[in-house]
């Protein structure tokens, strides 16, 4: 239904807030990143306090291999949600990326606390010490 939607009035459809979120997810799904990049920047116009859309904007710039903008992207978020372990973690990794390591290593250290001190996320914590093994014996 939402793609008969788009086909049919893209323009109307993205007037909105939501319909811009629902798109950019669309596209991030079907590996759209440059159009999921567009409609988060719509978002955040509409709603620059959006860390969620913000988070997003960084995770489909790291696909892209768009490293800088994915950085500054995760630390907006990290600038607004000083507690976000995803962001922390997802900007380690665009820092180990572009051969940042001491920079990465400190903000897989810092999602790896931030994750331990959090009740809700256990899944994260497996994901983080499934991926870097190393990480657990640091500190």
């Amino acid at each position: 239904k939402l793609l008969m939607i788009i086909k049919g009035d893209r323009a109307w459809i993205l007037k909105y807030r939501q319909s811009y979120k629902l798109l950019s997810i669309f596209y991030v799904k079907n590996l759209q990143y440059e159009k999921a990049i567009e409609d988060y920047s719509q978002v955040l116009k509409l709603d620059p306090n959006n860390t969620h859309a913000l988070h997003n904007k960084g995770i489909s710039y790291e696909r892209l291999g768009s490293f800088e903008n994915a950085i500054e992207c995760f630390t907006s978020v990290i600038n607004k949600d000083d507690c976000n372990a995803n962001a922390f973690f997802n900007r380690g990794c665009c820092f180990d990326s572009i051969g940042e390591l001491d920079l990465a290593i400190q903000d897989y250290s810092k999602a790896l606390d931030l994750d331990q001190k959090s009740q809700a996320g256990p899944r994260e914590e497996n994901r983080l010490t499934m991926e870097w093994p190393q990480l657990v014996f640091c500190s």
